[in-house]
């Protein structure tokens, strides 16, 4: 089939081919080099795929039909799979994504990062020592324990904290890092799950569309997930019990962020 007469027939209502053939099509165009590839063709194949994943969810199957059906999730998986064996960044249509995590706990679908926590490890060793000013600032407003990096307690820093929220299900703090000295800035988000109706959900998530590199650390018994965009804006996320921490730092690459991370250990 011509390309022309594929697009059209992907674009229009009444596809012909079965998913199984539509998959086919897209791993051979994935398996090009990336100045061959065509990235219009991959996209109607996988909004193809999709559709029919998502159709397949709201209607019943006719007692008839024997197509093969395919998820487009699992393609997504497989290659994710191999990006974290061969370490390698691959190209999804414009955007470059690279990944360092498992696939478990991370996978990039359609155009952003997805984040579970069915396997993560979300209890920490050891925890901040409650002698430092913040830390005790944390415990009057009601986190028992917390786990903040160290790096973050250097006098190098002004902090400023404030609650941004606190109702019946959740408390969050905001805390402002500056060190001038190393033109760092960052916020870090604390939020404390009240009830155990919301814990299901600690450590889950959506990234935004702009992160195309994660990295995967196990520090301090916790799985630390650190994404980061192509101009430099690193975000550091990971969990302990009830306790979520989300850090935004701006103007920071992965391998500066990594070096913050990795303190959460100290």
């Amino acid at each position: 089939m011509k390309k022309d007469t594929l697009l059209e027939t992907l674009k229009s209502n009444s596809v012909s081919l079965t998913a199984g053939e539509i998959e086919a099509i897209m791993n051979e165009e994935l398996a090009k080099s990336p100045d061959e590839m065509d990235c219009e063709l991959i996209d109607l194949c996988s909004d193809v795929l999709e559709k029919a994943y998502a159709d397949k969810d709201t209607a019943a199957e006719k007692p008839a039909e024997k197509k093969k059906r395919i998820k487009f999730g699992k393609i997504m998986m497989i290659a994710a799979a191999v990006i974290v064996i061969l370490g390698i960044s691959i190209p999804v249509c414009a955007k470059f994504v690279h990944t360092e995590a498992s696939n478990e706990i991370v996978q990039y679908f359609n155009d952003h990062f997805t984040v579970d926590n069915s396997s993560r490890k979300t209890e920490a060793d050891i925890h901040s020592d409650k002698n430092i000013d913040l830390v005790k600032k944390l415990n009057d407003f009601g986190f028992e324990n917390v786990i903040i990096p160290a790096e973050l307690f250097s006098d190098d820093y002004t902090k400023e904290i404030e609650i941004t929220q606190d109702d019946e299900s959740f408390i969050t703090v905001c805390i402002s890092f500056e060190n001038t000295s190393a033109d760092l800035k960052c916020d870090m988000f604390i939020t404390k799950h009240k009830t155990e109706e919301t814990q299901f959900i600690i450590g889950t998530g959506e990234m935004g569309a702009q992160f195309t590199s994660v990295k995967q650390l196990t520090v301090n018994g916790m799985d630390v997930l650190i994404f980061e965009t192509d101009d430099n804006y690193a975000f550091i996320t990971y969990a302990d019990t009830n306790t979520e921490y989300d850090i935004h730092i701006r103007d920071c690459n992965m391998e500066a962020a990594i070096r913050i991370a990795e303190t959460l250990e100290n």
